[in-house]
């Protein structure tokens, strides 16, 4: 379907379509995207009349506006005014030096294989999940499908109706085009989750995530993983939850990111933001990176 076709069915939709707290995406509709993603019928069928998955117009409300990063303490603000970061606590420098204590021989044989400094590694886990220690309150398989429903413009059109009060930014045309490009991306990624939760021998429901669908230590989204995912303990198995194979994974992503000590900063700032494109995530896992070098 045309993207002009969609979005006049949406505004038409938003303002016709009655509103009921227990509408759903077409069953149909989902199943069809799936099957022509080359998934069995009688596998998505299965899926999708799992008692496990839900829908929750909030998840797709987190996925369309980013979240206001935390404010940090007037004592900081002044040190990184030109270059802000996200809040960290200074406890997690102290823990972040353990923490490649505890892990230096894997550390070390990462640093010698992929280029990438313990410090790096370490300060993207402690960012993306505070070394391992974070609690997801989703399911990847959830979070994911609620995204990719927003494809369907009937389902798109009530959920804009139901929330447009509380969000009114979801009324505009600009938005409903970014709903359904973000529920294409989403489409693609339960499509890679599918095919890494067989790799890795465990029920998609099952895998908890963030509510775009990042999983395990160091948050790779599933297609991410699937490419750039490594086995760092050699037991035959890539799995994003194994710390070992996260942070060799993590290594080996920045070092094709580019990420070269040698080259300078810059060279390195340009590689973190392969792993995330914000400047303020850059910022900070690059104060935590210089923090943790010192030593």
């Amino acid at each position: 379907m045309k993207r002009c076709a969609l979005i006049i069915s949406l505004m038409i939709g938003a303002l016709c379509l009655p509103v009921f707290a227990e509408d759903t995406p077409g069953r149909s509709f989902l199943e069809n995207l799936l099957v022509d993603k080359g998934f069995d019928r009688p596998f998505v069928d299965e899926m999708l009349n799992d008692p496990r998955l839900y829908y929750d117009n909030e998840i797709i409300i987190k996925n369309l506006y980013q979240p206001k990063e935390a404010p940090q303490p007037a004592q900081k603000r002044a040190a990184t005014e030109k270059r802000p970061t996200l809040y960290i606590d200074a406890k997690y420098i102290d823990l972040g030096r353990e923490f490649m204590k505890d892990q230096e021989e894997l550390l070390t044989l990462l640093e010698y294989q992929y280029g990438v400094s313990p410090g790096a590694v370490t300060a993207i886990l402690i960012v993306e999940s505070k070394l391992g220690k974070y609690y997801e309150k989703y399911y990847a398989f959830n979070a994911l499908l609620n995204l990719a429903a927003c494809i369907d413009p009937d389902y798109l059109s009530i959920v804009i109706e139901s929330n447009k009060e509380k969000y009114p930014e979801l009324a505009d045309d600009a938005t409903a085009l970014w709903a359904i490009k973000k529920g294409e991306w989403a489409l693609n990624e339960l499509c890679e989750l599918m095919k890494l939760a067989r790799a890795i021998d465990m029920d998609p429901f099952e895998i908890k995530g963030s509510y775009a669908g990042a999983i395990g230590p160091a948050q790779f989204i599933p297609s991410s993983f699937l490419k750039f995912g490594i086995d760092g303990d050699f037991d035959g198995v890539r799995d994003p939850f194994n710390m070992t194979d996260a942070m060799a994974s993590i290594a080996n992503y920045l070092k094709l990111a580019g990420w070269d000590e040698e080259a300078g900063e810059e060279r390195l700032r340009k590689a973190i933001w392969h792993y995330n494109h914000s400047q303020v995530y850059v910022n900070t896992v690059m104060m935590l990176y210089q923090e943790l070098s010192k030593g």
